[in-house]
């Protein structure tokens, strides 16, 4: 039987939908289906097959998304969390996780990309979910890269402050370029933020703890930012364009590295690495942005 460059990241998909990572267990690697990582490998997918002329890919993500959709908390309609309410699913053992910024980020961008929700369902939730976990006034004991405005990780009642990521503000301006809202206060606080993080740092990738502390590799603050201005958040585009220079932005090749970690807690442990998400970057087209109209960039 011929087999294709994409089997690989198929075999990686649970019979749930969720396309597997693996974290870092005491003696060998544990299984885990979550949400983030289920997303971003459709993401991957859906531009390896731009057309849905596939049969096999177009199931996939179909199943995919059914497991995003049930990583949706109940009662509780556009917000997501990292792993599905429901038992069934292969998953680190670790206590409920309430719903987070990059986890509705995310899982509603591939849903509207692949047509399950609507622009509408997604400004809804920004409005009603994200929004409201601003940081309206900047605390003194933040970075100074650190915007009015930028958004908290968890989507908690706020008693307890969360940490700022420039990973997650990436993603969540992503969402608003792709609901119409690049324009928008939220999107602008979110862009600005990770735009002076990463001036303030130089990009370097000494720093990317201090700017993504939920993510694990630099790559992905390069990935979540390119995701943003291929969306139309063309606020990033210089910080894009001083991403890519970066000596380790340069060799960047993620289908060599497949066990590279992507994300992590905010103390650096544990740590998720994703084989069938580095296979998919591997093989999908690396967009083209040139510049637009108004200094934007769109993708060519």
């Amino acid at each position: 039987m011929n087999r294709t460059p994409y089997d690989t990241v198929l075999r990686a998909q649970e019979p749930g939908g969720a396309f597997l990572s693996w974290v870092d267990g005491e003696g060998q690697p544990v299984a885990d289906a979550n949400c983030f990582v289920t997303a971003l490998v459709v993401l991957e997918l859906d531009r390896i097959d731009p057309g849905r002329t596939n049969p096999r890919l177009v199931a996939a993500v179909d199943r995919a998304l059914g497991f995003l959709e049930r990583c949706e908390e109940p009662g509780r309609p556009g917000a997501f969390r990292f792993h599905p309410a429901a038992p069934g699913s292969p998953r680190l053992a670790i206590p409920r996780l309430c719903p987070d910024a990059d986890d509705t980020a995310v899982a509603l961008l591939a849903l509207v990309r692949r047509g399950r929700r609507d622009r509408s369902d997604a400004a809804r939730a920004l409005v009603d979910v994200i929004e409201p976990h601003r940081l309206r006034v900047r605390r003194g004991t933040e970075p100074q890269w650190v915007r009015a405005g930028a958004f908290q990780t968890w989507l908690t009642d706020g008693r307890q402050p969360g940490p700022i990521d420039c990973c997650v503000n990436a993603n969540v301006a992503a969402l608003y370029a792709e609901a119409g809202l690049a324009g928008s206060p939220g999107c602008a606080a979110a862009c600005a933020t990770v735009a002076a993080g990463v001036r303030a740092t130089g990009g370097s990738a000494v720093h990317q703890r201090r700017l993504a502390p939920y993510y694990a590799h630099p790559a992905e603050l390069l990935h979540a930012v390119r995701r943003a201005v291929t969306a139309g958040a063309a606020a990033l585009a210089a910080t894009l364009e001083q991403l890519v220079v970066q000596p380790w932005a340069a060799g960047d090749r993620p289908a060599a590295e497949p066990w590279r970690p992507v994300c992590c807690n905010a103390h650096g442990r544990p740590l998720w690495r994703a084989p069938a998400l580095q296979l998919a970057r591997g093989l999908a087209p690396v967009p083209d942005l040139v510049r637009g109209p108004g200094s934007a960039r769109v993708p060519r």
